[in-house]
């Protein structure tokens, strides 16, 4: 039997199983058609060969992950039960700096933006009628296996600390949010998503270093960590309690960047029935993804979100 080689790991999902349920069920909604069911986490999130590459590189990909997850479940497990920044140390924070960059690459969300670069490079410069050769590199450019050896490359530069993304998170401000409300916070098979209510267009918003950029991880159903610009947010608090409105924009937010699943202990998914119904092109798995890495003016509602999201103001 073939296993499912999962890109948001079980051992994270486990926080948002369903409420007094055995074997790690969670409530599932699927945004491409609305549906909501009930799973088992080990079949949710994750795809057969979804590492392979058709020379064992998935055996490579699962084992150096498997390490990085070990070290970070200790500082993810400390972190949920103190419930405190103040508890982690360095390399605790640290291994949590991995978990994420890892995590926002890892996905099928991000196999698909890199699907919707190549495929408007292709557009953009066949136009210009290039040279045989060239058009042939870019053939090669939009196939499944180019697109998931990009994706792999990008996975092991960050693991093996070529990118920049871990050492600028962590000169970022944390801040960890605590729900106390009836509605826990959502997951999604892209769990580590950005946000930016500046907008600065036409050069873009998401970037790490932008002015105003906040990245929101839900840790489980009743905690959250945001990292954030530390200038803009300089004054923020390292740990809030969030009301209703918050939840309410992190869980929109999960809508908004999944490719197709969104989690949850309890199974009220009518906030994304809402949203989904004023934005219908975030149901659709290839829709294009290119302004949406760079132009937050896409998606209705949550931009409405507050400009301080901390307190309401």
């Amino acid at each position: 039997m073939v296993k499912i080689q999962h890109y948001v790991p079980r051992f994270y999902l486990r926080n948002f199983a369903a409420d007094h349920a055995a074997d790690h069920l969670i409530h599932c909604f699927d945004k491409a058609n609305s549906k909501q069911f009930i799973v088992n986490i080990g079949k949710i999130a994750g795809e057969k060969y979804f590492y392979d590459l058709g020379d064992k590189t998935h055996e490579l990909v699962e084992g150096i992950l498997s390490r990085y997850e070990g070290v970070f479940d200790d500082a993810y497990y400390r972190l949920v039960t103190k419930k405190h920044l103040g508890y982690l140390d360095w390399n605790e924070k640290e291994s949590i700096a991995y978990f994420l960059a890892t995590q926002e690459i890892r996905t099928k969300e991000m196999r698909e933006f890199f699907r919707n670069i190549a495929k408007d490079l292709k557009r953009s410069l066949s136009t210009r009628n290039p040279p045989e050769d060239f058009r042939k590199k870019l053939e090669k450019l939009g196939m499944e296996k180019s697109i998931r050896s990009a994706q792999l490359e990008l996975l092991f530069e960050t693991l093996t600390g070529k990118a920049e993304f871990v050492d600028t998170v962590l000169k970022m401000k944390w801040i960890l949010i605590e729900n106390n409300t009836k509605m826990p916070f959502w997951t999604s098979d892209h769990p580590v998503n950005r946000f930016n209510p500046e907008d600065w267009s036409p050069y873009g918003n998401l970037g790490l270093l932008s002015q105003g950029i906040q990245i929101c991880f839900p840790l489980t159903s009743r905690l959250s960590l945001s990292v954030v610009d530390p200038i803009e947010y300089y004054f923020i608090p390292d740990k809030m309690v969030a009301d209703e409105d918050h939840v309410l924009f992190q869980n929109t937010l999960q809508v908004r960047s999944s490719t197709r699943h969104i989690f949850s202990r309890k199974d009220d998914f009518s906030v994304a029935r809402r949203w989904l119904k004023e934005n219908p092109s975030f149901r659709d798995i290839s829709r294009e993804r290119i302004t949406e890495g760079f132009d937050q003016s896409k998606g209705k509602r949550l931009q409405k979100s507050p400009r301080f999201w901390w307190n309401g103001k």
